[in-house]
């Protein structure tokens, strides 16, 4: 299983660590400590369980963090768990694809290396990480990494977006959220209405970073009156 989604799905251990702003890309590990920790974590809170997907292993990873006011935040990584939740979306991916955050380029990696993928559009509301992430994955299409792929990386918002007249995609990733709470659904649902006439064949298909968990939430807030 860890095989399969690591092929799938690769690592970015290819992009060099460095920071803007307030934003950072570096190498980090998960040792025996870091998983006795998280073992924890699922005890006390049964759904990031189910969010997390898959136990991470041990090993050497990278991660996007945002550093705010009071702490640290680790917006995306590189570990099997959060693999997972790409995995639907990078099967599916065909043609031209939109994705609607940026983050450590995971999700962007995956469907570049398709063959059956030839053009990716990338929305970014940071300018930061565009600098940080997204120069790097254009190099890489520029030396040729990905093949002749197309890769257009804008600083923009996903809702405020202005597509030309006649822009279509075939499967469209929404992943701009960095905590898995039941809040993100009415975002979620406002993306897909906004992206879901610009959808064609193959592939006709949008989705959201953990939306399943995000419902699950939902039904337990209902069910416990919360």
């Amino acid at each position: 299983m860890t095989h399969e989604i690591n092929e799938l799905v690769p690592d970015v251990s290819f992009l060099q660590e460095g920071t803007q702003g307030r934003w950072q890309v570096e190498r980090f590990e998960i040792g025996e400590k870091e998983l006795a920790s998280y073992d924890l974590g699922t005890i006390k809170d049964g759904p990031r369980a189910i969010a997390s997907m898959r136990r991470p292993k041990m090993g050497t990873y990278t991660r996007l963090v945002y550093t705010g006011d009071v702490f640290e935040d680790t917006v995306m990584s590189d570990v099997e768990g959060e693999k997972w939740e790409l995995e639907r979306f990078v099967r599916i991916a065909t043609g031209t694809v939109l994705i609607n955050g940026l983050g450590l380029g995971v999700a962007l990696n995956a469907v570049l290396l398709k063959p059956d993928v030839y053009s990716v559009y990338v929305i970014e509301k940071s300018k930061e990480v565009c600098a940080l992430v997204g120069e790097q994955f254009e190099q890489r299409v520029a030396d040729g990494v990905y093949g002749s792929k197309g890769l257009l990386i804008l600083h923009d918002d996903a809702f405020t977006w202005k597509l030309a007249k006649g822009e279509m995609f075939n499967v469209v990733w929404h992943d701009i959220w960095t905590n898995i709470t039941s809040d993100n659904l009415t975002e979620i649902t406002k993306l897909k209405r906004k992206y879901a006439r610009r959808l064609i064949r193959p592939g006709a298909w949008q989705g959201a970073w953990a939306e399943m968990q995000c419902r699950f939430m939902k039904r337990l807030n209902n069910a416990y009156g919360l």
